[in-house]
């Protein structure tokens, strides 16, 4: 049994045993300490932690260290997160002396990498939102912080192109607080060839193009009294496809596009009277 000091205990006599018999019973305090909890520890992993790094004031002699969910990592004091998935774990520090113990529990919590995806590049034209997202390649943690070419922090991941061309930096930073941040680079490269304002106004009535952004199949249909040559030019300006048909009134034209590379194409319409471009986006 284990009893308090101060507090007042009493001894019943059995008749059995006759009377006149006295007794002496001294209650002595057990000066031992589990320790005080300073904080719980969250740790990367792959990291190595000091469990008596989490409390303080504890006694080392008679006390060990055991956990409430095996791992097969714990040494001693020393916890391993190595081969451990991300989530908390709970510790018992014991101290043992005579018939009587503390303990006190602390926890430590595991935090995966931090992951900013694998660098990539995109080109637009000039003025030209862009997601910088969809550039990245691999996984890429949501919540870090873009940078644009002159280290200034951005409000989002979808700033506009430049109206100058050239090639842009543009980094993004990711970080848990915990683990190291990791870092992630996208260049983007704008063309003085294509503006992106100058593309969105359509003169020609009556002219469908869809989906947008495409796949597979660009499809063309005109309500249009004009006859048109289809082209469908890249970012340079150059003639990638040319359609042997026509778009007439009432008529509707596809062009496969499945086997172009991913990004911004230009599909002109022309004839001798009138000239369109309409900017197209490729899965």
């Amino acid at each position: 049994m284990r009893y308090t000091p101060g507090n007042e205990y009493y001894l019943l006599n059995s008749s059995q045993f006759g009377t006149g018999i006295n007794y002496s019973i001294k209650l002595t305090a057990i000066d031992f300490e589990a320790g005080t909890l300073v904080s719980d520890l969250d740790a990367c992993i792959g990291d190595t932690v000091d469990l008596f790094s989490t409390i303080t004031g504890f006694d080392v002699e008679n006390g060990s260290w055991s956990e409430t969910q095996f791992t097969a990592q714990l040494n001693d004091e020393f916890f391993a997160t190595t081969v451990l998935a991300p989530n908390t774990f709970e510790f018992q520090y014991r101290v043992e002396k005579q018939c009587a113990y503390d303990s006190i529990v602390s926890n430590v919590t595991i935090f995966p990498l931090s992951s900013a995806g694998q660098d990539g590049s995109v080109t637009v034209c000039l003025n030209e939102p862009i997601n910088l997202f969809q550039a990245l390649s691999g996984v890429a943690n949501f919540g870090g912080t873009w940078f644009d070419p002159q280290d200034a922090a951005l409000p989002d991941a979808t700033p506009t192109a430049s109206a100058i061309p050239g090639q842009f930096n543009y980094d993004y930073i990711v970080g848990n607080g915990v683990c190291l941040d990791d870092t992630s680079l996208v260049v983007v490269n704008v063309l003085g060839s294509c503006d992106y304002l100058g593309l969105t106004a359509e003169q020609l009535e009556g002219i469908l193009i869809y989906p947008n952004p495409v796949s597979n199949l660009l499809t063309l249909s005109s309500e249009n009294n004009e006859e048109l040559t289809v082209e469908v030019l890249d970012v340079n300006g150059r003639v990638v496809a040319e359609l042997k048909d026509k778009l007439a009134f009432g008529s509707e034209l596809t062009v496969n596009m499945e086997a172009f590379e991913a990004g911004v194409y230009m599909v002109r319409l022309s004839n001798l009277n009138v000239e369109n471009v309409y900017r197209i986006v490729k899965n």
